[in-house]
């Protein structure tokens, strides 16, 4: 495997059994602050886990016992975005640092989705009922109590979206005659928000043309993700272009195993038999 040469043998163990967990059981800023890990060699994470508690501690403490839902918006924002600073910053969407939990939290500022695992972090140590959204534009946060629900953006330190705001975000991304959709709202799983968060340093490396790297971020997803087809014929096709014939078969064998929709398996097993076609 093309793993980071920097993962070392205890963080791989503990990716490795995310695979094992249930979503509601994975602790998604524990295992961004291992994937972060993978990129800065010797960094202690005891420090990051320490700030992570303090900020549950200071939320808590703000929002009182059993907060309305507002009360709960308040705490999160007054803590996190405007007591520490996280916050999204103008370089974000170029800086690939923006992506490493650790980095983001030495300086304050980073992408939608590193700021919202800080969110979502206390949340559940709280108990607090906030998830992710695969909001096209930009990784979103919902919260929702007593029957109430709200869409909230962690790049804008949690300001509160109606929908004007989303409509608005949606066009500026996609254009003029873009609409919103019922399914510009899926609610991402624990584990889906941390391939969202590797998947951009991944599409980061491939438009620098960095392609074994690329393909370490992927087989790093694998450790955690083993069950997601699409991981596989990403690695199939990586390994493809870096003839590393082999490795490729191999991850397109395991998408076929995984995959069940015919249009997808019929385009793997076409690259499949040419690969097969040139270790003949």
């Amino acid at each position: 495997m093309s793993l980071p040469a920097s993962l070392s043998p205890a963080v791989r163990v503990s990716l490795r059994a995310v695979a094992a967990q249930a979503e509601s059981d994975i602790d998604v800023a524990e295992v961004a602050l291992l994937l972060a890990a993978t990129s800065r060699p010797g960094v202690l994470l005891q420090p990051y886990r320490r700030h992570l508690a303090k900020i549950c501690e200071e939320v808590a403490r703000h929002a009182g016992p059993e907060p309305a839902l507002d009360m709960r918006i308040e705490a999160l924002a007054e803590v996190i975005a405007k007591r520490y600073g996280y916050v999204g910053t103008a370089d974000a969407f170029r800086d690939l640092d923006c992506a490493n939990l650790t980095y983001v939290m030495d300086r304050r500022g980073g992408l939608p989705v590193t700021l919202g695992i800080i969110y979502l972090h206390v949340a559940r140590v709280l108990g607090w009922s906030l998830a992710g959204v695969d909001f096209s534009p930009r990784f979103l946060l919902r919260l929702e109590h007593a029957g109430r629900r709200v869409l909230l953006d962690p790049f804008e330190g949690l300001k509160v979206l109606a929908p004007p705001n989303l409509r608005a975000m949606l066009k500026e991304f996609a254009g003029s005659e873009a609409e919103i959709r019922p399914d510009h709202f899926r609610v991402l799983d624990a584990r889906e928000v941390l391939l969202r968060l590797q998947n951009t340093i991944k599409a980061r490396l491939l438009d620098s043309r960095q392609i074994e790297d690329a393909l370490a971020q992927v087989e790093l997803m694998l450790l955690f993700a083993p069950e997601v087809p699409g991981l596989w014929r990403e690695a199939g096709v990586l390994n493809s272009r870096l003839d590393n014939v082999h490795a490729a078969v191999a991850a397109f064998e395991e998408f076929l195993r995984r995959e069940t929709r015919d249009a997808n398996r019929y385009r793997v097993s076409m690259m499949l038999q040419d690969l097969r076609a040139r270790l003949n």
